[in-house]
């Protein structure tokens, strides 16, 4: 048996171009949608590479109420220019007893902290230990840290 479209081809040609114009209407449409929302993108990333804001505290400072907290801080050296090059960094500074690094943003202290898994990070500021040094005394220093952020 023969089966006879009632549709002439010219109408299927229509159809199909119909559901393609249809098709790109929706593409532009979904374009266009996302194109408004560009500028509020380019705001998050921009925001994200600024400095952060939570901790303004200079790595001196920092050092002083370590100190202030009954713990020997001695010393003290700056070392941005021979670490934060490789690092990452904006300050950083250096004692006998610990190293502190500032970092431009949370993320970036955090990912530099990953990659060096003997360091204590909070915020955007790192704080790392010479090989030798007990956990007790790391943990303390930590401790102190925390408590001049906070």
């Amino acid at each position: 048996m023969t089966v006879i479209s009632s549709r002439h081809p010219a109408d299927r040609t229509r159809a199909h171009l119909r559901r393609a114009v249809a098709g790109c209407l929706i593409a532009l449409g979904a374009l266009g949608a996302s194109a408004c929302s560009s500028p509020s993108e380019e705001r998050a990333v921009e925001t994200a590479l600024r400095s952060n804001q939570v901790d303004p505290a200079t790595l001196d400072q920092l050092a002083d109420a370590i100190a202030e907290a009954g713990r020997p801080v001695t010393g003290r050296k700056d070392a941005t220019t021979q670490l934060c090059p490789e690092a990452g960094c904006t300050l950083a500074l250096t004692t006998d007893q610990f190293t502190l690094m500032k970092f431009p943003t949370t993320g970036r202290a955090e990912l530099w902290a990953g990659e060096n898994l003997d360091a204590f990070q909070l915020l955007d500021i790192t704080m790392s230990f010479p090989a030798n040094t007990p956990q007790e005394q790391q943990e303390s220093y930590e401790t102190a840290l925390h408590t001049a952020l906070s």
